[in-house]
């Protein structure tokens, strides 16, 4: 070959080959979204807010399981001097929505940010999934119109917890996707602006997020054209207890002492949910809505523990995810608890999750079952 024919013909080539559909920015053709626009979605403020939160899983006067306590407002005041600054719930698909509205104010009443989270139907998992759907649709459409123009955008729609807990294995996660998506769509068509949680099958946990949480499944388009990754009012939700028995080591949901790689074991958990976040090109927030181990005497006195605590909290915060611990307010026996209506909060847990030391505690009742009210 002519050697002066090949250099000059050379960068030719190059600027070619640099130029050509495979080499430029967009350059991953199955997908649609806009990186440079994702990185710039503004997401709604209410998700700081989650950042410091806590379960309240009671009862209610009209009904719910007996072996909780009943709904009180000093609940949510106590959440509040705890150094809360928001509070999870669980709304049953059949509940006396006066009961809940009641709630949801006592908490805002605190300004408390509210994670109103949908209990499913038992049936749903038995029924045509296309009627589950209608009705998990009506549901959160309902909600979503009604509220509007009555609750702020510091209550935020988590659409289902644990589908795996209504009968829902992880081999149906298509049938859990086609819930989700019934339920977004049905509250974007009649609020865009109200925060979101979605999740996925199973029991929420990180690794359900990839091949699930994404606009394949959730489909839906808000009034601007733009989808699921441009909407700045969603979020995902995951449950986190860690390290537990297939991690070698049952410290979460059992008696076991801390051991082992315990930290790998975590970081495997919060792993999932960061590949999902890069896999997708987001910073879509990730809340924790739920997380904790069981808690005795013994225990709370260990210096294990604190370092357990510890390392799950600058880790959510190393990350940007939001924490809301599981459970704060159940009954005083509560393996997961951290309040006591007689005792007050644990403190070796407030110490990690807000910092704070309440002096004292609202007076609330500590019997169990709705039918003592």
């Amino acid at each position: 070959m002519n050697t002066r024919f090949f250099f000059v013909l050379l960068p030719a080539i190059l600027l070619f080959a640099y130029c050509s559909p495979s080499n430029t920015i967009n350059e991953n053709t199955d997908d649609p979204v806009n990186e440079e626009l994702l990185e710039n979605v503004e997401y709604a403020a209410v998700f700081n807010k989650l950042k410091k939160g806590v379960n309240q899983d009671v009862s209610m006067p009209a009904g719910g399981p007996w072996i909780k306590v009943q709904h009180e407002r000093g609940h949510m005041q106590a959440i509040k001097e705890a150094g809360f600054e928001s509070v999870r719930i669980f709304m049953p698909y059949n509940s006396n929505r006066d009961e809940y509205e009641q709630r949801i104010q006592d908490a805002l009443d605190y300004d408390l940010a509210v994670v109103v989270c949908l209990w499913g139907h038992y049936q749903w998992h038995d029924n045509s999934i296309d009627i589950a759907s209608n009705q998990i649709a009506n549901f959160w459409g309902n909600l979503a119109d009604e509220w509007k123009n009555r609750f702020s955008n510091d209550v935020v729609f988590e659409i289902l917890n644990e589908p795996e807990g209504i009968g829902f294995s992880e081999t149906r996660n298509d049938d859990v996707m086609q819930l989700y998506n019934a339920a977004i769509k049905a509250i974007r068509n009649k609020d865009e602006d109200r925060p979101v949680l979605v999740s996925s099958g199973g029991h929420n946990d990180a690794d359900q997020m990839d091949g699930w949480v994404d606009d394949n499944h959730l489909d839906y388009k808000l009034s601007d054209d733009s989808g699921f990754f441009e909407d700045p009012n969603v979020g995902v939700a995951i449950h986190f207890y860690a390290p537990r028995q297939e991690d070698g080591v049952n410290y979460a949901m059992w008696t076991a002492d801390l051991g082992g790689n315990w930290e790998a074991a975590i970081d495997r958990h919060i792993d999932k949910a960061l590949e999902w976040q890069e896999n997708h090109n987001t910073n879509m927030p990730v809340v924790v809505t739920e997380w904790g181990s069981w808690i005795f005497e013994s225990r709370t006195a260990s210096p294990d523990f604190s370092q357990w605590l510890n390392y799950h909290v600058t880790k959510f915060e190393e990350y940007n995810f939001g924490s809301m611990w599981y459970t704060g307010i159940q009954n005083n026996q509560r393996h997961f608890g951290v309040f006591d209506s007689e005792m007050g909060w644990n403190q070796a847990v407030l110490n990690a999750l807000t910092g704070s030391s309440p002096s004292s505690i609202p007076g609330t009742n500590q019997l169990i079952d709705s039918e003592f009210s």
